[in-house]
């Protein structure tokens, strides 16, 4: 092929050949011109000098060309958006595996580092069930039931909460996602069964318990099995077994026995850190401050809260226990908001001298809150009211806040204090 153009351009321009750059106008090949080497040769019978009007031919031929450059075009990117669909439709994130991968990565993640597996929780209360106290007792196996109820309880919530947040994949079957759908309730369910288990049994302890408690904790304890029993059921069916913790060794699961507890006279009336509670958002007239309470509160540390109306009395206008996101606690932190600074006062005074002071948190032996750098943050107090509880109080310096918190001993409440005080948000 003769890709070098005629030289005699008289009366006619010069006619580049696709992918050839564009000359200026009136320019014509020099005598003697060649075109670059990497240029694209010329096509068969191409003209490169035409005539000022095209002949019919060239207008045929010039259509032709560029018809054949849409087409070409078009082609590619239609193949180009294909390959991206196809690739968007095959992400290893849309297919249900992947659900399954990671919802099985967020149960390992949040249930094994219990120190015991969920199905041996109820395997500990049959336990405490078998050798019930009396109310008003302090027993250890009731103890350690109370703090792996509470454990269990919190970190399920946290787990429920992060796989509800996994995307669902994509051409999902209806079965499979209702199957996904009551896998999460049933988690949540089990969850509520046994932070509400841990509360009662935490207040009975104390001597503490009301009849209503009593009645509630069995009618609890007898859905906790049944309650169980569907989140492995649901988990299994999905392929998580790591959420039920049915791969986890650990006690063997046992029955729904139902502990034998009974009130009695010695039951006293007086509120705990944990009482019997009401839902924040009621319509009692106090609603409005438990949610204004609740809005000051870190969400990552604290969450799940319940109003304490018998704890709002003396100038306190909002009383809350919250879920601690961080495990350690023997039963919910109390939050309470005071009217005024003057009530504030009041009621930490009070509390001070009722309870014989014991060694704690920086500037506590002063009965302040000093944090790293000397600044003064508000009150503590630290004391140990009974055996198998360590109690931390603090206020928030300009909040009008008190926070009270309970673990089974000085060295836990004090680690997860370091870890969670400022639960107040600024």
């Amino acid at each position: 092929m003769n890709d070098r153009p005629p030289q005699d351009g008289a009366g006619r321009r010069f006619n580049p050949p696709p992918g050839w750059p564009v000359p200026p106008p009136g320019w014509t090949p020099p005598p003697g011109w060649r075109p670059e080497p990497g240029w694209p040769p010329a096509p068969p019978g191409w003209e490169f000098l035409v005539s000022e009007t095209p002949t019919r031919r060239q207008r045929r031929l010039t259509a032709l060309q560029k018809g054949f450059i849409v087409v070409t075009t078009m082609v590619t990117t239609v193949a180009a958006v294909i390959a991206v669909a196809i690739q968007i439709l095959d992400r290893p994130q849309d297919t249900f595996a992947e659900w399954q991968r990671k919802a099985g990565a967020q149960c390992e993640q949040g249930l094994g580092t219990l120190s015991v597996p969920l199905f041996g929780v109820l395997s500990t209360l049959t336990e405490v069930n078998a050798a019930m106290p009396g109310p008003g007792v302090s027993d250890q196996g009731m103890q350690r039931a109370i703090v792996e109820l509470e454990q269990a309880g919190t970190a399920l919530l946290a787990v429920v909460g992060h796989v509800r947040e996994i995307e669902l994949p994509r051409r999902l079957p209806p079965e499979r996602e209702r199957q996904i759908t009551g896998f999460l309730e049933s988690g949540t369910a089990v969850s509520a069964v046994f932070r509400s288990v841990a509360r009662v049994l935490s207040n009975y302890q104390l001597g503490q318990v009301t009849a209503g408690e009593l009645a509630a904790l069995g009618t609890a304890i007898e859905s906790m099995d049944d309650l169980f029993a569907q989140w492995s059921a649901s988990a299994d069916t999905l392929g998580v077994p790591t959420c039920a913790g049915l791969d986890v060794p650990g006690p063997a699961r046992s029955g729904g026995a139902t502990p034998s507890v009974q009130a009695t006279p010695s039951v006293q009336a007086t509120p705990s850190v944990e009482a019997e509670v009401t839902p924040s958002g009621s319509a009692a007239p106090d609603s409005r401050a438990r949610r204004q309470l609740e809005a000051a509160l870190d969400p990552a540390l604290l969450s799940g809260c319940v109003g304490r109306p018998d704890s709002e009395n003396g100038g306190v206008i909002a009383a809350l226990n919250c879920v601690s996101a961080d495990p350690g606690l023997i039963r919910r932190p109390l939050v309470l908001a005071f009217a005024t600074d003057a009530d504030l006062t009041s009621w930490f005074d009070s509390e001070v001298e009722a309870k014989a002071f014991v060694p704690c948190m920086e500037g506590a032996d002063r009965g302040l809150w000093i944090d790293g750098d000397g600044e003064e943050l508000g009150r503590s107090r630290c004391a140990v009211p009974e055996a198998g509880v360590f109690r931390m109080t603090w206020s928030f310096n300009g909040a009008r806040i008190v926070m009270v918190a309970e673990a089974a001993d000085q060295e836990t409440g004090i680690a997860w204090w370091r870890r969670n005080a400022r639960a107040v948000v600024p």
